[in-house]
């Protein structure tokens, strides 16, 4: 596990989450669109820790939290379309949204 900065570990790595994701899907789109059960564009803590736990390769409660957190870049409890391909670009959670602004405009 990735030792953070104040020395204890992270649950999981972007890295881990995709590799997570990638048991169920072939792309990220796929992956979103699974995921946002309402069709709303968003994806809320019940989508998103549902969708998390359904991969073939499930994450943990534990995991599933921390990366809801590092994809939620302006904690507003939804993670946006923005802020997943953003965040998924750059390939590391807890991005501030000027960050994930500057990747999706490439």
């Amino acid at each position: 596990l990735p030792a953070t900065s104040a020395g204890w570990a992270a649950p999981i790595t972007e890295e881990g989450f995709v590799e997570h994701m990638r048991s169920s899907f072939v792309s990220p789109q796929e992956a979103f669109g699974s995921m946002d059960k309402n069709r709303d564009g968003v994806l809320d803590f019940d989508d998103f820790v549902h969708g998390a736990r359904a991969f073939a390769q499930p994450l943990d409660d534990t995991q599933a939290m921390y990366s809801f957190k590092g994809f939620d870049t302006d904690d507003d409890h939804r993670i946006t379309k923005k802020e997943f391909f953003g965040d998924l670009r750059i390939g590391h959670f807890f991005q501030t949204p000027q960050a994930i602004d500057a990747a999706m405009a490439d």
